[in-house]
């Protein structure tokens, strides 16, 4: 091939975008570059030229620090993924005030969990626009969890539309302070995603929670 035209072929090549981070080859070619030219009678400072090494060396440590937490955190993460596989159809006690009504009945358990004795307990359930529908007043209740049990009415007897319900809790003691308590649903986990990178546990009627909210995972 003549000169011209590997000339012309270099020129037809469209540019090579610029880096916008040097990685350690660069660092070495611009080390080497820089010996080569040199003043022959003014060499380079063996001082200066042992830290350009050292920053060589700290550049090439900093890069392989980098793909090990890399190769890390995809260790990791599929791990995780099938940690959080192994949940499907397994019951799990998720932290959530929601309740959800299907053909006329509660699809699912919830309760509550109470820090001190109670003596009084109140549950009130609401409708999608903050309404109470129904009241639920319980007796004493001693510290741990208590499961709640609503037949899916309100306080006249008719039977709700279907759909998502909260509740929340007031506990009292005897004195009358209130006692701290947390409320929970139990589901069963229909499915996985990962939705941005983060699991998610699929539920029925479209809910779902994060890994963070679950409380327990009840085994068969």
């Amino acid at each position: 091939m003549k000169l011209n035209d590997v000339l012309n072929a270099n020129a037809m090549a469209p540019p090579k975008a610029p880096k916008k981070d040097l990685d350690k080859d660069d660092f070495l070619r611009l080390l080497t570059t820089q010996l080569a030219q040199q003043d022959p009678l003014s060499p380079m400072d063996n001082q200066a030229f042992v830290s350009q090494l050292s920053q060589m060396a700290t550049v090439e440590k900093l890069e392989n620090l980098s793909s090990s937490m890399q190769n890390m955190a995809m260790a990791q993460s599929a791990n995780t993924s099938a940690q959080v596989v192994s949940f499907i159809g397994q019951d799990v006690r998720v932290s959530s005030s929601d309740v959800v009504v299907k053909d006329g009945a509660v699809s699912h358990g919830f309760g509550f969990s109470i820090e001190g004795e109670a003596s009084e307990v109140e549950v009130l359930v609401k409708d999608k626009d903050g309404r109470v529908v129904r009241t639920l007043t319980l007796s004493g209740r001693e510290p741990g969890d208590h499961s709640v049990t609503w037949d899916g009415k309100d306080d006249n007897g008719n039977t709700l539309s279907d759909g998502t319900y909260t509740f929340s809790v007031h506990a009292e003691s005897e004195s009358g302070e209130t006692v701290a308590t947390q409320n929970y649903a139990t589901r069963t986990v229909k499915g996985i995603t990962f939705a941005d990178g983060f699991p998610r546990l699929l539920f029925d009627e479209n809910t779902s929670a994060s890994l963070g909210e679950v409380i327990e995972v009840k085994t068969i």
